[in-house]
């Protein structure tokens, strides 16, 4: 995650700070995620802080995804499951 001094963090999301200035650095059409349509309207543009949580948000509850915050991974192994 990228971080940024110019101000305070603006909101705690899932335990981690998410900083008003905070962006992918990767264009919209990189940041497909499996089953979804790419977000935003521009493929070459930029989400936004609130349009990156907004579509992982949407991802997760669209696909029933068991999500956990606050959570350390010591592992991650594959379970025959290719998506």
């Amino acid at each position: 995650m990228w971080y940024s001094n110019r101000r305070p963090p603006l909101q705690t999301y899932g335990g981690t700070i998410v900083w008003d200035s905070f962006t992918l650095n990767t264009p919209n059409w990189q940041s497909c995620l499996p089953g979804a349509e790419c977000p935003g309207d521009a493929p070459d543009g930029f989400l936004s802080r609130d349009e990156i949580i907004a579509y992982f948000e949407g991802y997760v509850e669209r696909f029933h995804l068991p999500v956990r915050y606050g959570m350390d991974v010591e592992a991650v192994e594959p379970n025959g499951v290719i998506m």
